[in-house]
């Protein structure tokens, strides 16, 4: 009969073991009985190393024969589950009578034939594997392969024993001079002794060498000081007759150069270049009536209360542009996306794209009007107006990068500056003539951080 399923513990492959029935349970109770032997109490020697008392003879036999009779009680109990094994696992050999035909199993006592038969093999294993250490079953190449390293290994433990007896023999063979060895004991110590006394004279000498070192230094930084101090002395006297002299006649002019610069520097500081050429504020007719903001005197912007013609618009617009190209000039600032293009009541701007080929289109955006109510009128002049906030953003967030404590007031979010639309079309005057405030208060909040930087390089 064949058991598949066993696996090597080594390789992992699939065994296929030819059982015999009889044998079987006979190598069973052989391995059982002496693994009872082996293990079932400690030998005599471990009692002894431990300290403790190797229990009676009559003790020892008792539990032997309680193991016994509790493992074959175990097997059969295991076979009195199906009658057709019992004489099977009852008897050591099974001899078929002449001349009879063994007897076909049926399928429910082969499937039970077949799991008693793997319990006792996995017992059998089990019992092989505590007891070699090595994990079993093994096939036939593993076994082969670990009983020729356990032979290797076996021979270099034995001639590792026999280099080691070697050795211990010539130790054993050497002997040893006492006089000898006493003689040189007594050389050590006289040249130890030797060595300490030289050595606590050389540290002796090593101290007076620095002693009279330190003295030395000493000395000379005395004399160096006093030389100087002399030539320093008659320098000193002479450098102080002739400053006399030089000191009563230029102390007048001295004071008088002194305040002339002091009130040139002043006056320097306080000027503002751009202001002075680009005067921003606010315009209104009355008190009731809103302002409108003003560059140059020019208003940008218009109210219901206050028209302003087109012409004074396109002209402040152009006023605008013309100061944001020199303050952007000023400060380095070159825009990748947009360009100035200050042409006085006809300025634009640019706005540069990448078309799909990959060439660069530059698109003209107006920042002047007709004042015609058409419109399409209006769309070139609100784009113009919208990418002109959008490139004081960029120049807003250039500045931040150098000075993180520059921050225009009126924050800008694409068409709209304060919260304000630029946009012409569909808006009112009002929010649109405030939105061109904010926006002219930006220009000169920049402004007035390009002079300051002017004024730190100079002064």
């Amino acid at each position: 009969m064949a058991i598949n399923g066993l696996v090597c513990q080594r390789c992992h492959s699939f065994l296929n073991v030819k059982t015999n029935d009889s044998e079987d349970l006979s190598k069973l109770k052989l391995l059982a009985s002496r693994y009872i032997q082996d293990n079932a109490y400690p030998s005599r020697r471990d009692h002894e190393e431990s300290g403790e008392t190797s229990p009676s003879s009559e003790a020892l036999a008792k539990t032997e024969k309680a193991m016994k009779e509790t493992i074959q009680a175990r097997i059969k109990q295991d076979n009195s589950t199906n009658g057709a094994l019992t004489p099977i696992l009852e008897s050591f050999i099974m001899l078929p009578n002449d001349g009879e035909e063994p007897e076909e199993l049926d399928d429910t006592v082969a499937n039970n034939l077949l799991s008693r038969k793997m319990e006792i093999y996995n017992y059998i294993f089990d019992v092989l594997s505590e007891k070699t250490k090595i994990e079993h079953p093994l096939c036939s190449d593993c076994a082969e392969l670990l009983t020729e390293e356990m032979d290797r290994q076996f021979e270099t433990m034995k001639a590792e024993q026999e280099v080691y007896t070697e050795y211990h023999k010539l130790l054993c063979s050497r002997t040893v001079d006492d006089n000898a060895l006493l003689e040189a004991n007594e050389k050590i110590q006289k040249i130890q002794i030797e060595i300490d006394a030289k050595g606590a004279e050389v540290d002796a000498l090593k101290t007076e060498e620095e002693s009279l070192l330190q003295q030395l230094k000493q000395a000379e930084e005395e004399e160096s000081q006093l030389i100087e101090e002399n030539a320093g002395f008659w320098q000193d006297f002479n450098n102080s007759q002739l400053e006399l002299a030089n000191l009563q006649q230029s102390n007048d002019s001295i004071h008088m150069r002194f305040e002339m610069l002091s009130t040139s520097m002043e006056n320097l500081q306080k000027l503002n270049i751009y202001s002075d050429i680009f005067y921003i504020s606010h315009y209104a007719e009355s008190e009731d009536d809103g302002s409108i903001a003003t560059i140059n005197g020019l208003r940008l912007g218009k109210l219901p209360s206050q028209r302003v013609s087109w012409s004074e618009i396109n002209a402040a617009w152009g006023m605008t542009v013309l100061l944001m190209q020199v303050l952007a000039e000023k400060l380095h600032f070159v825009s990748e996306k947009f360009e100035l293009k200050p042409y006085g009541s006809h300025s634009y701007i640019l706005k540069k794209e990448v078309d799909a080929s990959g060439n660069i289109k530059a698109a003209k955006l107006n920042l002047f009007s007709s004042g015609e109510l058409k419109l399409f009128m209006h769309r070139r002049f609100d784009q113009g107006m919208v990418a002109f906030l959008d490139y004081m953003k960029h120049m807003g967030e250039f500045c931040s990068r150098i000075d993180p404590a520059m921050e225009l007031p009126y924050g800008i979010e694409h068409d709209r500056i304060g919260g304000k639309c630029i946009r012409l079309a569909f808006n009112q005057d009002e929010t649109w003539t405030k939105a061109l405030k904010f926006m002219l208060t930006n220009v000169k909040f920049i402004e007035a951080y390009v002079s300051s930087q002017d004024k730190q390089q100079l002064f």
